[in-house]
Order: structure tokens, then sequence, then C-alpha cells
């Protein structure tokens, strides 16, 4: 009897981890056709999942100016809390102070890259994280945490520069 009773223990805690071990490559094919049809990409371009994961959970975020939290967030504070997390970098609390320390891109963005805009003209007020397929992750006042593409008209008459922590 109780041998019994510990093959069935046994057995169960083998189908357990069994089964966790199968939920997370499930969990990133659904993430990865998520952002692939967000991004417009092919899932196979999608290399960072931790990073995925990460913005994944920033997603629909409410705006609040000055805010750094899931309960609210600025953009600087979104790419602050973003860079800290999957990059180890502590960037400044503005978007202009971000921009003053990042070095100018030079050719393609990439990945984690800045992008930088001047929302009133006269200076840097808003930034956000490049993804790919000019497809950037920000916090919008109007939408929250949001993926916006910079060939969007409003954008890409605000777009200023983009810049790059190494």
């Amino acid at each position: 009897m109780i041998k019994s009773i510990t093959t069935f223990i046994l057995t169960s805690i083998i189908s357990i981890t069994a089964m966790s071990k199968d939920i997370k490559p499930l969990n990133e094919i659904k993430l990865k056709n998520k952002f692939s049809m967000l991004i417009g990409v092919e899932i196979e371009s999608l290399k960072n999942i931790a990073f995925y994961e990460l913005i994944n959970g920033w997603l629909g975020t409410k705006y609040k100016y000055a805010g750094n939290t899931k309960k609210g967030v600025d953009c600087s504070g979104f790419t602050k809390n973003i860079y800290q997390e999957i990059f180890g970098i502590n960037l400044a609390r503005t978007s202009g102070l971000q921009f003053k320390n990042s070095q100018p891109i030079i050719g393609e963005l990439k990945l984690g890259d800045l992008v930088f805009f001047k929302i009133n003209k006269s200076r840097i007020s808003h930034v956000g994280i490049y993804l790919d397929n000019n497809k950037f992750i920000h916090s919008s006042v109007s939408k929250g945490v949001t993926i916006s593409s910079l060939n969007d008209k409003y954008y890409k008459s605000k777009f200023y520069k983009a810049g790059r922590y190494e």
C-alpha cells in the first residue's frame, strides 16, 4: 500500500514537472505570435523573449505624469524601468537627460534603442523604445503604454533623434 502511494506521488510529481516544462514553450509561442502581429515581423526574428515578456506586462498601463509604476507611468519612467530590468542600466529620469546621456545612432536602429521626440518643438519631451519594423513602445498620454509606428504622421513629424546605451 505504501509502495503504491509513493509510486503514485512520484508519478504525479514527474507528470507535473513535465507539464510545467511544456507551459513555458507554449507561453513563449503565444508571446512571439502576439508581438509578431503587433510589430509586423516574422516570429523567428523575435529573439529576446525576456524583453518581450517584460514589455507585455506593461502594455495598457495608464499614463501618469511623473509615474514610474504599473499603476501609472510616464514615458521616461517607462524607459527607465525597462532599461533597469532588462539591461541593468540606470537611466536618468527625464527624456531630455536620457537623450543627453545616450550615444547618437548613425545607421539602423535595433531592439532597445531609444527614440526621442520634440512634441512641443523646443525641447525633447518624449521617449520610447525601438522594437523593429519602425515600431516602438512608449507611454502615450492618451493610450498609456502602447506600440506605435515611427511612420505615423504624428510621430514622424515629432521625431528628433535616436540614442543607444552600450
